[in-house]
C-alpha cells in the first residue's frame, strides 16, 4: 500500500511539473498543445531506450522515480529549446 501511495505521489509530481504553465510570446494554445505533446513523446523515448525489461510486478521504487525524473528533465529541456519559459522560473 505504501509503495502504491508513493508511486501515485511521484506520478502526480511528474504530471504537475510536466504540465506547468509554459509561456511563449506569440504562441497559441494549439502551438502549446502540439509542442508539449511532442516533448512528452521525445522525453519518453529518450529515457525508455536504456531501461531494462521488467518482470511482471516490477514498476515501482527508485528505478521508476529515477526514470520519471529524467523524463521530466528531458521534457523541460525540450520545451525550453522551443522557446518556452516555465512560469515557475520567474
Amino acid at each position: 500500500m505504501r509503495k502504491s501511495a508513493a508511486i501515485l505521489g511521484m506520478l502526480c509530481c511528474f504530471c504537475i511539473s510536466a504540465h506547468a504553465e509554459w509561456l511563449k510570446e506569440g504562441s497559441t494554445a494549439e502551438d502549446l498543445k502540439r509542442d508539449s505533446s511532442e516533448c512528452e513523446r521525445k522525453a519518453s523515448a529518450d529515457t525508455s531506450f536504456s531501461q531494462p525489461r521488467r518482470s511482471a510486478g516490477a514498476g515501482s521504487g527508485p528505478r521508476v522515480a529515477n526514470t520519471m525524473t529524467r523524463e521530466n528533465q528531458s521534457f523541460r529541456l525540450c520545451m525550453k529549446s522551443r522557446g518556452y519559459a516555465d512560469s515557475s522560473d520567474k
